[in-house]
């Protein structure tokens, strides 16, 4: 959302940079200044990737990011991994004056190392994420979470 919004805002400016015939060289350098700035911001937003690939046949994990394609890559051994977790962490966004507290959901592979697969999903979600690595990698499942009822699934 922000990205696409920033990427319009930038569009916008610089087309009255470049395209509108503006009286003052001044402004139009301006308004060139006012449009790249937010389209390079748009497209930064827009372009990042990130992820983590599990290889079961290669007995490893890859955790990536980039822009466009993956430009960094760290590969861990699933040796190092013993249980998968999921926690509730509470975090605070905002300032002093105006917190706001905000329940996160992070999923985790830990052992030897500590390597965080998702943290941005809400509780259902990375639950079902949890419960699938989990399954996948044939480990245990320690979740701070309680567990779900069957009213809680109806709803």
């Amino acid at each position: 959302m922000l990205g696409g919004l920033a990427l319009v805002t930038g569009l916008g400016w610089l087309y009255l940079g470049l395209v509108r015939e503006i009286d003052d060289m001044v402004r139009s350098t301006v308004a060139q200044f006012m449009g790249t700035l937010p389209l390079f911001i748009g497209l930064g937003i827009l372009s990042f990737l990130r992820g983590c690939d599990i290889d079961r046949a290669n007995v490893q994990v890859k955790k990536w990011w980039g822009l466009l394609w993956p430009w960094s890559r760290h590969v861990f051994g699933l040796g190092q991994f013993d249980k998968v977790t999921l926690r509730q962490e509470p975090r605070q966004l905002g300032s002093r004056r105006k917190p706001k507290l905000i329940t996160e959901y992070p999923v985790r592979l830990e052992g030897e190392k500590r390597l965080l697969v998702r943290g941005d999903l809400p509780e259902d979600k990375a639950r079902a994420l949890a419960r699938e690595i989990a399954d996948y990698l044939d480990l245990p499942l320690e979740s701070t979470l309680p567990e779900e009822t069957e009213e809680d699934k109806a709803q």
